[in-house]
C-alpha cells in the first residue's frame, strides 16, 4: 500500500471516529435533557409548577457552575504545565505521517534505516540534557 493510499484510509478513519463520538455526544446531551424534564415533571407533580420549574432550574445552574469550576482548574493546570508537553502534544500529531514514511524507507532500504536510526540514537544521546550520573563505586550516605 503506498503512501498516499495509507494517509488517506487513516483520515478516513480518523474522520469516521470524529462523526461516531460527535452523534455520541448528540445523544448524551438528548437524554440528558428528557431527564431534566423528566425531574421536572416529577417535582411538579409534588411541588406545583413554579417550584418545580424554580428547583429544576437552580438545579441547572449549579451543575453549569460544577462545569465552569472545572473548566477553570483544567485551564490552570493546563497553564502550568512545562512547555515540553506543549511541544510533545504538538509532535505527537506527525506520528502517523512519521511512522508511515519510516515504513517506507525500512521497506525500501533496510541497511540504510538501520545506519540511520544508530547515527540518530547516538546523536540524541550526545545532545540531550542528561542527569549526572553517581560513580559506579559510590553508595548514597545516610544522613545523621
Amino acid at each position: 500500500m503506498e503512501l498516499p493510499a495509507r494517509l488517506s484510509a487513516a483520515l478516513r478513519t480518523g474522520l469516521l471516529a470524529l462523526a461516531v463520538a460527535l452523534l455520541a455526544l448528540m445523544l448524551c446531551l438528548v437524554a440528558f435533557g428528557f431527564l431534566v424534564a423528566g425531574f421536572c415533571l416529577w417535582l411538579t407533580a409534588h411541588l406545583g409548577a413554579p417550584a418545580a420549574s424554580a428547583i429544576t432550574g437552580a438545579a441547572l445552574l449549579v451543575l453549569a457552575a460544577l462545569i465552569a469550576l472545572g473548566g477553570v482548574l483544567l485551564a490552570r493546570r493546563s497553564r502550568a504545565a512545562p512547555p515540553e508537553t506543549s511541544e510533545a502534544v504538538a509532535g505527537s500529531a506527525a506520528l502517523p505521517l512519521l511512522s508511515a514514511l519510516l515504513g517506507a524507507l525500512v521497506r525500501k532500504s533496510p541497511k540504510a534505516a538501520l545506519i540511520g536510526a544508530l547515527l540518530l540514537g547516538m546523536l540524541s544521546e550526545f545532545l540531550s540534557p542528561t542527569l549526572p550520573r553517581p560513580a559506579r563505586n559510590s553508595r548514597p550516605q545516610a544522613s545523621e
